[in-house]
């Protein structure tokens, strides 16, 4: 997610949160520089912790074989 998908995300905290928990299992985590600005904003969220994995890695590992 590009700053812009951050600002999106974090411009309403309640859409951010339930388009990250609807969409839990399309998404990945990934970053194209060295900023931890959204994995610190996802922390804030308070997600479950099945959801965090699955965006940060498990949803990853799907498409591994």
């Amino acid at each position: 997610m590009a700053d812009s998908g951050l600002g999106v995300i974090s411009r309403d905290l309640e859409f951010g949160k339930k388009f990250l928990i609807d969409y839990q299992d399309r998404l990945l985590f990934a970053r194209d520089g060295f900023s931890t600005t959204l994995k610190e904003f996802l922390t804030t969220l308070n997600l479950p912790q099945e959801v965090l994995d699955k965006i940060y890695y498990k949803n990853a590992q799907k498409l591994i074989k």
